[in-house]
């Protein structure tokens, strides 16, 4: 039951922060699809059944993931792809300009994450 619960609130603070972007980005489409929510469920629920520490790395790498991809796109206007890593290295100071505007979408849930996994 504790993983169930641990899952469905990491689940919501992602999704959230995914609607809010779709939301505030003029090319998204509003919503994630039903399929999405439960592809994003089943990885944080296997995820939950690992160790505490490994269970707060892997949370934590997909976070930090999850917020380079919404500040690229807020940059470059598409997400980023394996093969076009190498930009976030190459236009690092451009992104980071960029990442600041859509900072205040990320702090709050950024909080909260680190809240739960440093519990």
């Amino acid at each position: 039951m504790k993983n169930i619960l641990y899952t469905l609130f990491i689940t919501f603070v992602f999704v959230v922060i995914e609607t809010y972007f779709r939301i505030e980005s003029e090319y998204l489409e509003n919503f994630v699809k039903l399929s999405n929510y439960l592809e994003i469920f089943l990885i944080f629920f296997i995820i939950s059944f690992l160790p505490k520490k490994l269970a707060n790395i892997f949370i934590g790498f997909i976070l930090i993931i999850f917020i380079t991809e919404i500040i690229h796109y807020s940059y470059f206007g598409y997400f980023l792809f394996p093969m076009e890593f190498i930009l976030l290295f190459i236009k690092y100071h451009e992104i980071l300009e960029t990442g600041s505007t859509v900072l205040n979408i990320l702090i709050l849930p950024t909080i909260l994450v680190s809240q739960i996994l440093l519990e």
